[in-house]
């Protein structure tokens, strides 16, 4: 297995099954997933000009309700190239709400 470190607010994330979920979009494009990795936060530029980073909210670890606009020929190549199985690469935006959280 290689080790995958996303960019900017991209997130690795694994699906999990869901039953009984009422989806807010497309089925098939949505859903519950366990956070591998996330890239180091998206650059901002604050009033003055300077340039600073905002972290990704969430960690490894934590469960996510998402959304997904990926491909999936993307994520099949992708499960592929990791030896993960059901992986996506998702932006920060994409996430809902972490159902719950990986304690320090």
């Amino acid at each position: 297995m290689i080790t995958f470190r996303p960019n900017s607010d991209r997130i690795l994330v694994q699906r999990l099954s869901v039953e009984g979920l009422i989806r807010l979009t497309d089925a098939e494009k949505s859903g519950k997933g366990v956070v591998l990795s996330t890239g180091p936060g998206k650059w901002l530029e604050n009033e003055n000009g300077d340039w600073w980073r905002r972290p990704v909210g969430v960690k490894p670890g934590d469960i996510i309700r998402f959304t997904g606009r990926w491909d999936d020929a993307d994520g099949l190549a992708l499960s592929a190239m990791l030896g993960i199985p059901d992986v996506a690469l998702i932006t920060e935006g994409d996430v809902w709400w972490k159902e719950s959280e990986v304690s320090n």
